[in-house]
């Protein structure tokens, strides 16, 4: 007899490897660009790092403005040593808040 909990339960586990897997290539894009460039400032101007910018952006938003964010996440950019802080962007020359660097 098929059991809709049986099915639900595969299909939860499912969705689970797909975040994670999304999670694990976020944190690996990430490595690879601050391995490239030496921080974790991503420009969302920069068309090859938009989707990362944007990622990145939402999880300081989320973390600056105390929202849930998953502990998987925290985690894994505790990790690599992630700079919550919003700094300067991709070209070090404007505080990302719109103030001069001076």
């Amino acid at each position: 007899i098929y059991n809709r909990t049986q099915g639900s339960g595969c299909r939860d586990c499912a969705i689970r490897r797909n975040k994670q897997k999304k999670l694990t290539s976020r944190i690996d894009e990430l490595k690879k660009f601050h391995q490239i460039h030496g921080h974790f400032d991503v420009s969302r101007e920069d068309k090859n790092y938009f989707s990362l910018g944007s990622w990145i952006s939402r999880m300081r938003t989320k973390k600056r403005l105390n929202r849930a964010i998953p502990d998987d996440v925290i985690n894994a950019l505790d990790e690599i040593g992630f700079d919550w802080k919003e700094g300067f962007d991709a070209n070090h020359r404007v505080w990302n808040y719109g103030q001069s660097s001076g």
